[in-house]
């Protein structure tokens, strides 16, 4: 379908898609590459989730120097 069209770039692309998925190591390389960008966003996801979880530890950590009880600071914080 997209083969038939009679734009030069897509026509290009084309054709290189085609010649990279004949080509073994280039498709082992392209898998490689997939995998470490699947392993980076999981890995920015887990810091993000961390760091969030600390976060969360001091406010509650300063809420209860303020005086604040469990309960108030649950009342506070769930859901957050």
């Amino acid at each position: 379908m997209l083969e038939n069209t009679n734009v030069t770039g897509i026509k290009k692309g084309i054709q290189a898609v085609y010649k990279m998925s004949s080509d073994e190591r280039t498709r082992e390389l392209i898998r490689m590459r997939e995998n470490a960008l699947h392993l980076e966003a999981t890995l920015l996801e887990e810091a993000i989730e961390k760091g969030e979880a600390k976060k969360e530890a001091e406010i509650a950590a300063r809420m209860r120097a303020a005086g604040m009880s469990e309960s108030e600071i649950i009342k506070f914080t769930k859901g957050v």
